[in-house]
């Protein structure tokens, strides 16, 4: 797969549609378009034979999540290695900012065990889900050590409102209010800043009593909109919450995705779903109820990414890789 810009447009061969944004997006043969204005990305199917970039080539074991900061730097949740690296632009080599840099897994306030998502600021500060410690951990950029933020620092996993099981998804707002996807709990939490009790958004006993989620897993916040993006994992779906009046939709049924594991979105608001059970990418353009693949043969891609370039990055979990793949 290759993302690129396209320098001419056949209109003879496409369809055309135009959002609420005043973007195009053209659909040419069995290739997507957007087209903001007069620049058009280019996104061609992976097809097994045209690979992106791997990134931590034999340094990672399951890696699980992807985040891309301001300047381009990756953090990556290597969560067999239950820690989290940290990828300069350009580097070919890790450092881990976050577990230990052998792998050893502990309930320790040092230590990971089997981190899932990564979350970080614009001064390098770390947010993880240390998913089988049933906790939410604060990593200060060069600290030795995590703060916990949700969960119980032990360790302890529970059902109560200040307990957490196997979270596996992690997103904040302007307000620094935490949504972490309690995916074991099958709900929502949201804790407002410095909280430790949180409110269940959505699930048993939620504010948002309707709006259905289990096992949720990826989880991004939308600023533009004021909501929450959920990856389903058990229903198959994603599920918008709007945070303003808490009302909620579907965006891409189980006709259409199987065990989705994360969703981000672009400035245009496309949404990009790593369609796990299916190995693909699919590409929701926004008011769109249709998917398009536009990557695939992968070994249950369980997250991806877009940097601040519209380059795409996929966590590759069961051939422990990541793949970026580049527009220009």
């Amino acid at each position: 797969m290759r993302l690129s810009i396209l320098q001419q447009m056949y209109l003879n061969q496409t369809e055309l549609y135009r959002s609420s944004f005043s973007f195009y997006y053209i659909q040419i043969k069995d290739e997507l378009s957007i087209q903001p204005h007069s620049q058009v990305i280019h996104f061609q199917h992976f097809n097994g034979k045209k690979e992106g970039i791997t990134i931590g080539k034999n340094q990672l074991n399951r890696s699980h999540d992807i985040v891309i900061d301001y300047a381009n730097t990756l953090y990556i949740a290597d969560s067999y290695n239950n820690r989290i690296q940290k990828y300069t632009r350009d580097a070919s080599d890790g450092i881990t900012v976050s577990g230990q840099r052998n792998g050893a897994a502990s309930v320790s306030s040092s230590h990971l065990f089997y981190p899932t998502r990564v979350r970080a600021n614009e001064n390098g500060d770390i947010y993880v889900a240390d998913t089988n410690n049933h906790r939410i951990q604060f990593w200060r950029s060069g600290d030795s050590f995590g703060t916990t933020l949700a969960g119980n620092s032990l360790g302890i996993a529970g059902s109560a409102n200040n307990y957490l099981r196997n979270p596996y998804g992690i997103t904040y707002d302007s307000s620094k209010t935490l949504y972490i996807s309690d995916s074991s709990n099958s709900r929502l939490m949201s804790y407002v800043f410095n909280a430790s009790t949180g409110t269940v958004l959505a699930g048993s006993g939620a504010v948002l009593s309707n709006a259905s989620v289990s096992v949720p897993y990826g989880l991004t916040y939308h600023a533009i909109s004021n909501s929450l993006l959920i990856s389903n994992l058990n229903t198959h779906n994603i599920v918008q919450i709007m945070l303003d009046d808490y009302s909620w939709k579907i965006i891409g049924g189980s006709t259409q995705l199987s065990s989705p594991s994360d969703v981000t979105y672009d400035p245009m608001g496309n949404v990009y779903v790593a369609d796990t059970g299916n190995g693909r990418i699919q590409l929701f353009l926004n008011g769109k109820s249709n998917g398009t693949t536009i990557a695939s043969s992968f070994a249950a891609p369980v997250s991806v990414k877009l940097d601040n370039q519209l380059n795409l990055y996929v966590a590759d979990f069961d051939n422990s890789r990541i793949q970026k793949f580049v527009r220009y």
